[in-house]
């Protein structure tokens, strides 16, 4: 009967590079996900904007890292995770700067002359999907990153 356990080398090694390539083949699984979640968030709420002119829809897209200046949409991420695996889904900016009015609507307006623009209702396009498609957004990078740790220690 042996006393004590022994290590294997060649099983040491093996599970050394499995330890390494895990956050690797996580971060690749994660940055898949992501791309698709994008996708997914900008025509779900292409589909629920309200068009006019079209403008509105046009300015609804997603990157990676921070969004572009004067868009709606969150800015105050966490930095300390990396630019790849940080999404963000904004509408507005250049192309629609009405975007946030259009969103939350306005209150009643005058002309500098007097004449009445009346009240803009609100139409909330943006922020009620984000919060629907979350909890599906986070199962699918878990999943997807799960699956790629599970393929690369095959």
């Amino acid at each position: 009967m042996a006393k004590g356990w022994r290590s294997n080398k060649s099983a040491n090694m093996r599970i050394k590079d499995v330890l390494k390539a895990l956050p690797e083949d996580a971060a690749k699984g994660a940055h898949e996900a992501l791309g698709q979640n994008g996708a997914e968030a900008v025509r779900i709420i292409k589909g629920d904007a309200p068009r006019d002119d079209g403008l509105l829809q046009d300015s609804i897209d997603w990157t990676f890292g921070d969004p572009p200046d004067g868009v709606m949409g969150r800015k105050d991420y966490v930095q300390s995770v990396p630019d790849d695996l940080r999404l963000s889904v904004f509408a507005g900016g250049k192309k629609a700067p009405h975007a946030h009015l259009v969103h939350n609507g306005t209150a009643r307006r005058e002309t500098e002359d007097g004449a009445d623009r009346g009240i803009m209702p609100a139409q909330p396009f943006f922020w009620p999907n984000i919060r629907s498609l979350r909890r599906r957004f986070k199962t699918r990078v878990s999943r997807k990153a799960n699956k790629a740790i599970r393929d690369s220690v095959k």
